[in-house]
């Protein structure tokens, strides 16, 4: 579980990392429509497709963190009530055993 936390965490990270490339190149393409540059529509065509890939990017990203803190919140709750029962269990058998222990030396006498 960590593995994938620490996963998700350096793709976050990469993501951030080259937001700064993505502007530049979103302005360089703005300011190559803007000087009517004789491809522009295949610029425009791709950086909206370079941006809808980030978009699903992030998106993508954001989700599988929700999942991920879900999971790691459910294994928490899992370990919490596993030591919860055992505790219990624990206390139960020791009760029965000093109540046999007394009801054995009371029935003696």
């Amino acid at each position: 579980m960590r593995v994938n936390v620490m996963c998700r965490q350096a793709l976050e990270s990469e993501i951030v990392a080259h937001e700064p490339m993505m502007e530049a190149v979103s302005s360089m393409a703005h300011h190559m429509v803007a000087k009517k540059h004789p491809a522009v529509q295949e610029i425009e065509a791709k950086l909206s497709g370079l941006r809808a890939e980030l978009d699903q990017l992030k998106q993508l990203t954001a989700e599988r963190k929700l999942k991920l803190t879900d999971a790691v919140e459910s294994q928490t709750v899992c370990r919490f009530l596993y030591y919860s029962h055992i505790l219990l269990l624990y206390t139960l058998f020791n009760f029965i055993r000093k109540f046999s222990y007394h009801l054995c030396r009371n029935t003696l006498l």
